[in-house]
């Protein structure tokens, strides 16, 4: 009776193998990805990004994407599964790879959305099939994700920003950060910037290699910005409009503060206390609405100078008017 016992569980331990080995469907592994993906997307501007639930610390879900999909951006999280948004609890981006991870609070000690699977990205062989899933960005279309289906084209050893793969599949905008998955349905890669409009993802060993290590920079999300990471969101938000960095953010406050106090000083020299008085008025306003649509710092700098260029254009504006209706009722009381 022992003899059969330990030959039927050695069979069931054999067949549960066999099973295991055996490479999953395309819709059970586009089913399985599909609960652990995230929508990211941004807050009072368009456009999103794609990412997905990895094993994390406790309290927390961790969200792993592409750093390009995060920089410079405030944003909001929205878990497929059940439709849920999220507030960011804290975003880490490296300044060697194009790799991010965004944690948001969760109701208990363990993440209730599901974790994908790491595979081994050194398997990888050119002519292995892919799969992608992701939410491209679709016109009067609600948001779903796309699974995709292509294979490896190149092997690379690891590029600029860790790009390290090449492979063939129809992308849209939007799958940026997006799991790529071996036949297995293991995420081997990260979705990120095509070049040359060839799809590259950066492989999940570059990831489990450096996540610990200096590669990575943490900083917190802009609701809970911590002193030491002021400096980096400054200077990714000027980066992100394509005005240099936060050196450029500087020279800007130094020449709006220098132009606005001058203005002021020239209005109140020359007796125009009610101009001044609603200049100010008018800069205070477009700060306030920086505010009001949360924008970041250089979005903040940037709002006063189009008030207070809207000041300076407004009193040259009135002062022509006020100089042409003076020299026109000079006219006209002259033929008189």
């Amino acid at each position: 009776m022992k003899f059969r016992s330990c030959w039927l569980i050695f069979i069931l331990i054999v067949l549960s193998l066999i099973s295991c080995s055996q490479p999953k469907s395309s819709q059970e592994i586009a089913e399985t990805v599909n609960k652990s993906l995230v929508l990211i997307y941004y807050e009072n501007q368009g456009g999103h990004g794609t990412g997905f639930i990895i094993p994390g610390k406790k309290g927390v879900c961790t969200v792993l994407t592409a750093g390009h999909v995060v920089k410079g951006y405030s944003l909001k999280l929205q878990t497929y599964q059940d439709k849920q948004s999220h507030t960011t609890d804290r975003i880490q981006t490296s300044p060697t790879y194009d790799l991010a991870v965004v944690t948001f609070k969760s109701a208990g000690e363990s993440c209730p959305y599901p974790s994908v699977n790491f595979g081994d990205s050194n398997e990888l062989k050119v002519g292995h099939k892919i799969y992608i899933s992701g939410f491209p960005v679709l016109q009067n279309e609600d948001l779903a994700p796309e699974f995709l289906e292509g294979s490896v084209s190149r092997i690379n050893v690891v590029l600029a920003e860790g790009y390290g793969i090449n492979y063939t599949a129809q992308l849209s905008v939007g799958i940026s950060g997006a799991p790529v998955l071996d036949a297995s349905g293991k995420v081997v890669a990260v979705h990120g910037q095509a070049k040359d409009k060839l799809p590259r993802g950066i492989p999940i060993k570059t990831y489990l290699a450096n996540f610990n290590t200096n590669a990575l920079t943490a900083r917190l999300a802009p609701t809970q910005a911590e002193s030491g990471s002021v400096w980096s969101r400054w200077d990714d938000g000027w980066r992100s409009r394509g005005l240099g960095g936060g050196e450029t953010g500087v020279v800007w406050v130094v020449v709006e503060v220098v132009a606005l106090m001058g203005w002021w000083w020239w209005e109140l020299s020359i007796g125009d206390r009610r101009g001044a008085f609603f200049d100010v008025i008018m800069v205070l306003f477009f700060v306030w609405l920086a505010f009001y649509l949360e924008l970041d710092g250089a979005g903040v700098v940037l709002s006063a100078g189009i008030g207070g260029v809207i000041c300076v254009f407004g009193s040259l504006f009135g002062s022509v008017c006020r100089w042409v209706g003076a020299l026109l009722w000079r006219l006209l009381t002259n033929k008189k």
